[in-house]
C-alpha cells in the first residue's frame, strides 16, 4: 500500500474518488437522483444576466447558486425567480429547501423569504460566516 499526498489533484483524480464515494451512497439512499435545475434572465442580447440554480435531490430543493445583476438588484427579480424555482421543486415531490449564503451576501433576503437559519460557521473560510439556511416548502406549490 502507498500513500500520497496531492497538493495540485487532477479533476480526473477527484472525479474517481467522488464515483467511489456515490457508488457507496446509493447504496444506501436506495437511488435517490440528483436533478439539476436552473432558471435564466436574458438580456436584449441574449446575455444571461440573472439566474438561479439548484439541484433536487429526494424530498430537497438545495439552491446553489443566485445572482442578480446589479441594475435588477431591487425589482423584485431575485424573489421572483427563488419563488418560480420552489414552486417546481414542490412540482416534483419536494418538501424542504436548503441554501448556503456568506456573512456579505443574502442571509436577510433568505429570511425574508422564510428561510431560517439552522447553523452559521464563524471565521469561515477565514473572517466571514457561512449560514445554513432552511424552508419547509408550503403544500400549495405542490
Amino acid at each position: 500500500m502507498k500513500i500520497e499526498l496531492d497538493s495540485s489533484p487532477k479533476i480526473s483524480d477527484i472525479e474517481e474518488i467522488r464515483s467511489h464515494l456515490r457508488k457507496y451512497n446509493d447504496e444506501h439512499l436506495e437511488g435517490v437522483v440528483e436533478q439539476p435545475v436552473a432558471i435564466y434572465v436574458y438580456n436584449d442580447e441574449q446575455d444571461k444576466i440573472t439566474g438561479i440554480t439548484a439541484e433536487i435531490w429526494g424530498n430537497w430543493l438545495h439552491v446553489k447558486l443566485l445572482w442578480v445583476a446589479e441594475s435588477l438588484r431591487g425589482s423584485n427579480i431575485g424573489t421572483h425567480l427563488l419563488k418560480q424555482l420552489e414552486e417546481h421543486a414542490a412540482s416534483q415531490g419536494c418538501q424542504y429547501a436548503q441554501v448556503e449564503t456568506f456573512s456579505f451576501q443574502a442571509r436577510p433576503f433568505y429570511e425574508k423569504n422564510g428561510y431560517s437559519c439552522q447553523m452559521t460557521l464563524e471565521n469561515y473560510p477565514v473572517s466571514t460566516a457561512v449560514h445554513y439556511l432552511v424552508k419547509k416548502l408550503r403544500r400549495e406549490y405542490g
